[in-house]
């Protein structure tokens, strides 16, 4: 996915972005719809979308277009995968964005069996360290 227009976030379990990286002009477009570093993206500010849908169903959750709640996203398409640690709390989300209509498709952001087990959102920075950062 190196030559699409996508970016990659990861969240913690508050839906606070913590991190976030990929085709810089894809995230210029995002951080003029409020996805910056620090930001919240709870259902009750961005409505329904597969942020909100993947924490809530414990799954990967794609939404493209119309699926959105907010208007201003429908022209991007959002997957987002949920990460729990081993006592079955939402430990963070990854979430892919790509245009909506884009060649391809997002998939899950990482394969579970690569993600860290932790219990403690203090170490966040290191499994920061460890997520993948080339989607």
């Amino acid at each position: 996915m190196d030559s699409r227009p996508c970016g990659l976030f990861i969240l913690d379990e508050s839906a606070c972005i913590l991190s976030r990286c990929g085709d810089p002009q894809t995230l210029d477009q995002l951080a003029e719809l409020g996805f910056r570093d620090g930001s919240y993206c709870a259902e009750s500010i961005i409505g329904s979308c597969a942020l909100s849908l993947a924490s809530m169903l414990g799954q990967p959750v794609k939404t493209a277009g119309d699926s959105h709640f907010k208007q201003a996203l429908r022209p991007w398409s959002f997957s987002s995968t949920p990460v729990f640690d081993n006592h079955g709390r939402l430990f963070w989300l990854d979430l892919a964005v790509l245009p909506h209509g884009a060649a391809g498709d997002v998939g899950p952001v990482a394969d579970p069996r690569d993600r860290p087990r932790g219990g403690n959102s203090l170490l966040t920075d290191s499994l920061l360290a460890r997520v993948p950062i080339a989607i």
